[in-house]
């Protein structure tokens, strides 16, 4: 079974989500990354925090990411993110979820659930949010962008009526592939 990368990353001013530093900064690690894992990245905007970015992608296994990081081409990734000031890593977990299954085949709404116990699915140094209460993360596809694959995200602590009235005039985030 394959694990699902799943990180939070926080754009940084003056930079936003659609600055094309930022676009750009997370195709090239989208490039790099699936030239190393073989799985397709995808980036979501929180649909309750404009600043935030969620990356998901798929691992054979939690120590290929471990190898992953360990390359030069990741280190030049973080260095970038460092020097250039583009993002901050606020977390990250390895969900215990076939990556196949997920994002690029959702329609309409879905839900993957981070449980905090019973069930451990995240590294010890994922965000502190994930230790204290089951999340529900909720992406919705919007067929009907012209731009290609257009993804919104929430990560809620309670179902998916927390979305009611949070998708319309919320900034959508271009899927990086």
């Amino acid at each position: 079974m394959t694990v699902t990368e799943f990180a939070k990353f926080k754009v940084l001013p003056p930079f936003t989500c659609s600055s094309p530093e930022i676009l750009e900064f997370l195709a090239d690690v989208g490039k790099k990354q699936y030239a190393f894992s073989g799985y397709p990245l995808r980036f979501y905007q929180d649909v309750n925090s404009p600043d935030a970015v969620y990356l998901v992608s798929g691992w054979d296994t939690v120590e290929d990411h471990g190898k992953w990081s360990a390359t030069d081409a990741s280190r030049k990734v973080i260095e970038r993110c460092m020097l250039e000031k583009l993002v901050a890593i606020e977390g990250l977990a390895h969900l215990e979820v076939e990556f196949p299954s997920l994002p690029g085949e959702w329609k309409g709404i879905a839900h993957v659930v981070v449980e905090k116990e019973g069930n451990p699915v995240a590294d010890a140094n994922v965000e502190e949010s994930f230790k204290n209460a089951t999340h529900q993360i909720y992406v919705a596809r919007d067929q009907t962008s012209p731009c290609g694959e257009v993804f919104q995200l929430a990560v809620l602590k309670d179902d998916v009526t927390g979305l009611e009235g949070k998708w319309d005039g919320v900034a959508n985030f271009l899927a990086v592939n």
